[in-house]
């Protein structure tokens, strides 16, 4: 498994690098208004990446320096721990539960901030074939569209969600 998401998510970054909104070569790439959902799914197990300007998640991109800001970060980092759950929405038939592994704000220059969080879904029935929905746009209006891709052991899937409508059913 481990190996799969190291692999998996190396692709992914190299794709996100690629966007059309590019900034200097230290930085990561984002597109307001977008996110992006990556999973690895190895039988009744998923990581799961999630990556949004941090704008969406925390309402700024500068390096907070008072303790208003900072308290309002630290806040929103735990708040997106809070509503993972409601941003990821397994088949209650797989029974899955969802813990943050990391959740951090990538500080890449003073005005520039993505969040970048993994979580892992360990659940009580395999994954392969079953459907996800969203709500990330519920959770942070922000985010109104989100790239989401997925990767089993035999293959790939992947979908545009725009205002959480639609869904993606992991592969097998």
């Amino acid at each position: 498994m481990r190996a799969l998401a190291v692999v998996t998510f190396a692709v992914f970054a190299f794709a996100a690098d690629e966007k059309d909104h590019k900034h200097s070569k230290t930085q990561k790439a984002h597109e307001h208004g977008a996110g992006e959902l990556n999973f690895a799914i190895d039988g009744n197990n998923a990581d799961i990446e999630f990556h949004a300007p941090a704008m969406a998640v925390v309402g700024f991109e500068y390096v907070p320096k008072s303790a208003a800001d900072k308290k309002k970060q630290a806040a929103a980092l735990e708040g997106l721990k809070a509503n993972i759950a409601k941003m990821v929405v397994f088949d209650p038939a797989a029974g899955c539960k969802i813990a943050p592994k990391s959740v951090e704000v990538d500080q890449e220059e003073p005005d520039h901030a993505e969040i970048d969080a993994d979580f892992h879904a360990t659940c009580a029935k395999p994954l392969a074939g079953t459907k996800v929905t969203f709500g990330v746009t519920k959770a942070y209006p922000g985010v109104s569209a989100v790239k989401v891709q997925a990767v089993g052991a035999s293959g790939s899937a992947g979908a545009e969600i725009r205002n959480d409508q639609g869904s993606i059913t992991l592969p097998r």
